[in-house]
């Protein structure tokens, strides 16, 4: 998945708290931790990558354990501290959450276009990597392929996009239908 469509499916995922906190606070707790969470195994694996520690742009960052690692330090801290600041962690594991997510459905994808393999070997890093299941390092996430994902990745950023607003307008107009309903019934 690229960069956009982790922020939007991010930002889609965080949007309904928007109207629980001051506005302040929500993005200052829950918009920058998930999108910060959203970019942060990418953050962590593709300097590795770029670097030559890995011939794969997904290791640690990409991992079940790595996200495992996080979701316990969020347990931790909703327990230990008080105030917003706390909620913040939680939300910097689901926007963590929300990236493993993607690449899963982009390693699906790309397994269904490009031949047999489904690129997930990276949620189990580093007990099963690539090396292990026989993946040529030609079909890393990085490397330059033929046919990309985008249009899958668009068209599913735009239908969940389109749920989220179909389900606005519902509750808006079911809102509305009420307030009216409970006007007329005043004036009886």
């Amino acid at each position: 998945m690229n960069i956009p469509g982790h922020l939007a499916i991010a930002w889609l995922s965080a949007r309904r708290w928007d109207t629980l906190r001051a506005p302040g606070s929500y993005r200052k707790h829950v918009l920058a931790p998930v999108f910060l969470g959203a970019l942060l195994p990418d953050l962590i694996d593709k300097p590795i990558y770029l670097l030559g520690g890995s011939v794969y742009g997904r290791t640690l960052g990409h991992s079940l354990l790595f996200f495992g690692l996080l979701c316990a330090f969020a347990a931790l801290a909703q327990r230990i501290t008080r105030g917003e600041e706390r909620i913040a962690i939680s939300w910097l594991a689901a926007g963590v959450g929300t990236h493993l997510l993607l690449d899963l459905i982009e390693g699906v994808l790309e397994g269904a276009i490009h031949g047999p393999y489904i690129f997930t070997s990276w949620w189990l890093w580093p007990y099963l990597n690539p090396d292990m299941v026989g993946i040529p390092p030609a079909q890393s996430p990085l490397a330059p392929r033929q046919d990309h994902t985008i249009w899958f990745e668009l068209m599913f950023v735009c239908a969940v996009a389109a749920v989220f607003f179909l389900r606005r307008r519902i509750r808006r107009r079911r809102t509305e239908a009420m307030a009216k309903q409970h006007q007329t019934s005043e004036r009886k």
